[in-house]
């Protein structure tokens, strides 16, 4: 969702759909891989997901919400030009707001809520605990997207690179680099994989945590850019 179109509440058709979509997945026992969330006997074992309107704030137009995680305790999401907000899934409240500009992509995972910075070009670490910021860690690759979380790292999209951080010293322990950039990141538990060559003709790659290498990859045509574009990236 682009900076400047956003609703101050989550209760227009996009946000409420992607936010309720998450607790409900959630509450029925079946979590986002980066999280552990636990069943609410408010919506487990109903057929019918409830559906309820949260305010945020009162935000300006152009602090629109753009990415939105479940940990156990807590739905945290990211809103443009405003920061970090957690909202209790069983009060439906705004309980705490940690500042931020840039903030963007989400991940929860090692007791960490983790955000990148977008542009800005950091990953951010927050104690849920506390929901005090406790580490920034520059990636000097760029802008950051998406993130993913597994029981020993954090992965990092960022615009010429697929970071590896872990999270026991905050410290970017690996680097894979990809021509026109990484996107989405996604977990099992066979692997990483990843879009490479985001921004032209790419690859879904699978990576080995283990070693961080490619050991699978899988063509994915862009039918937005052109044909000649196309010839131009093989």
């Amino acid at each position: 969702m682009a900076p400047g179109y956003g609703p101050t509440r989550i209760e227009r058709r996009k946000a409420s759909c992607l936010i309720i979509a998450v607790v409900a997945v959630a509450c029925a026992g079946a979590p986002p891989p980066s999280t552990t969330s636990t069943p609410s006997s408010s919506i487990a074992g109903s057929s019918e997901p409830e559906v309820v309107s949260i305010a945020l704030s009162e935000l300006r137009p152009w602090q629109s919400p753009l990415d939105v995680a479940v940990d156990t305790d807590a739905v945290w999401v990211t809103v443009h030009d405003l920061g970090l907000v957690r909202v209790d899934p069983e009060t439906h409240q705004v309980v705490a707001t940690v500042p931020g500009d840039y903030f963007f992509r989400l991940s929860v995972g090692r007791d960490a809520v983790w955000v990148s910075t977008g542009s800005d070009g950091h990953v951010v670490r927050i104690d849920p605990s506390s929901n005090a910021v406790t580490a920034s860690i520059p990636t000097d690759a760029g802008p950051v997207g998406d993130l993913a979380t597994t029981p020993d790292a954090v992965w990092a999209s960022a615009s010429s690179e697929l970071l590896r951080i872990d999270p026991s010293s905050n410290e970017i322990v690996a680097r894979l680099p990809f021509d026109g950039g990484v996107g989405g990141i996604a977990v099992d538990e066979t692997g990483v994989w990843a879009i490479a060559g985001a921004n032209r003709e790419g690859t879904v790659v699978k990576i080995d945590p283990d070693t961080n290498r490619v050991i699978d990859s899988v063509a994915v045509p862009n039918p937005s850019l052109p044909a000649r574009c196309r010839q131009c990236t093989r």
